[in-house]
């Protein structure tokens, strides 16, 4: 019996050791645990996390659970990253990290990637990701290397969720005839968009002048793009002509749609101008090309009434125009919404717990949502806090009120 328990001893004191050894790994710097990234990730167990130092890194492959991390700063990846078949139960993902002429590709996942507060510059298809179940990008700025062209960011076959992001599509060269890429094109997937912007790239200048490609291209895909009125999908200008018998490039379209159903709530959708010079004009990009996307327009007005103080009680009202529920945040200065996936999923980042509520019931146009609620107490003031209501109506559309942002103290 004795040795038996000296045996169960051993053993949790070694898998206790174990947990406090593994777990996080540094990578760069005097008295990291490695000078790269890529045997950090080989080290690494499911779960593990990797701080990287900023520097520049070889290429980087990850095929298991681990978050790839900037400690400080940000670190370059030199020669892109792939994640690639990261089973279901487990996450993987890349944070604060840049390329340059190297793009990153996120394939054949069934559990969950998570890419952060990236900035990425490369050839075609600077972010690829394709047949993956379950994906966020949050905070990433996606454009092309000058005169290259091709799409930006390309989805197929994937669920995605997309967050303050702004995707610019590959510019056409001088003087070769080039079209401009689009800033994202999707194909067989389900994807939603909050708060950013998307832009088609330009097209050549020059004898025989290139079109503007468009900001969305969709083939059989459902796509929910959410808005605060500041965000825009904009086709890339026209090239313009350098000969009198080639008309200019003509305008990129806002949205080129094949057989998809898009819901558009607080975007504005501008087609692109059509080139110029000595001959002919090109024309104009339209809004939206092929089979029209849903358009919302229906925005709830949001209002907030009362003396801004701590401790005060606060009144605010949400007047609809169609029935659904009703998702509200409260949040505090920088950061305030993060939206995690069209439903019962939706999230929202620290702050909230400032005011303590966000979730409500349905709604209707006869039935406006009416809150009475208090002010926390400790909030110092000058705290700024942002509020904003989603609507998710019966029809199917996402409904994207108006957001209020008020400073307490005021």
């Amino acid at each position: 019996m004795g040795s038996v328990k000296w045996t169960v001893m051993l053993v949790l004191m070694l898998s206790w050791t174990s947990d406090l050894l593994a777990g996080v790994w540094t990578v760069g710097g005097s008295g990291a645990d490695f000078s790269e990234i890529q045997p950090a990730v080989d080290a690494a167990l499911p779960g593990d996390t990797i701080l990287v130092r900023p520097g520049s890194y070889g290429p980087l492959l990850v095929e298991k659970g681990v978050l790839v991390r900037a400690s400080e700063g940000m670190f370059l990846l030199g020669f892109g990253a792939t994640i690639r078949n990261i089973p279901a139960g487990s996450t993987a993902g890349i944070s604060g990290a840049t390329t340059v002429g190297y793009p990153i590709q996120v394939r054949n996942n069934v559990g969950e990637v998570l890419l952060e507060s990236l900035s990425l510059q490369a050839g075609e298809h600077t972010l690829w990701v394709d047949n993956c179940a379950n994906v966020s990008v949050t905070g990433a700025n996606v454009s092309l290397s000058a005169g290259l062209g091709g799409d930006a960011v390309l989805i197929e076959s994937s669920t995605v969720r997309v967050s303050d992001y702004s995707f610019q599509g590959g510019s056409g060269g001088l003087f070769i005839a080039r079209d401009g890429g689009a800033a994202l094109r999707v194909a067989d997937s389900r994807v939603a968009l909050a708060l950013g912007s998307l832009f088609g790239g330009h097209g050549t200048n020059g004898i025989c002048p290139g079109s503007g490609g468009a900001a969305l291209v969709s083939l059989r895909s459902e796509i929910h793009l959410v808005g605060d009125g500041t965000g825009q999908l904009e086709g890339g200008h026209g090239g313009d002509s350098a000969d009198v018998s080639c008309s200019g490039g003509h305008g990129g379209h806002a949205v080129e749609s094949q057989q998809s159903t898009l819901w558009v709530s607080q975007m504005a959708l501008v087609g692109g101008q059509g080139g110029g010079g000595p001959g002919v004009l090109g024309q104009s990009g339209q809004s939206a090309f092929g089979n029209t996307p849903l358009f919302d327009h229906r925005v709830p007005q949001l209002s907030i009434d009362g003396d801004l103080n701590p401790g005060d009680t606060l009144h605010l009202e949400l007047a609809v125009e169609e029935a659904g529920s009703v998702l509200l945040f409260l949040g505090g200065a920088g950061g305030w919404l993060e939206l995690g996936s069209l439903g019962p999923g939706l999230g929202v980042l620290p702050g909230v717990a400032w005011f303590g509520r966000a979730s409500l019931g349905p709604t209707s146009p006869s039935n406006p949502v009416v809150i009475d609620f208090a002010l926390a107490t400790e909030v110092p003031p000058g705290f700024i806090f942002h509020t904003q209501g989603f609507v998710f109506a019966e029809s199917g559309g996402i409904h994207c009120s108006n957001k209020v942002v008020r400073t307490l103290g005021e």
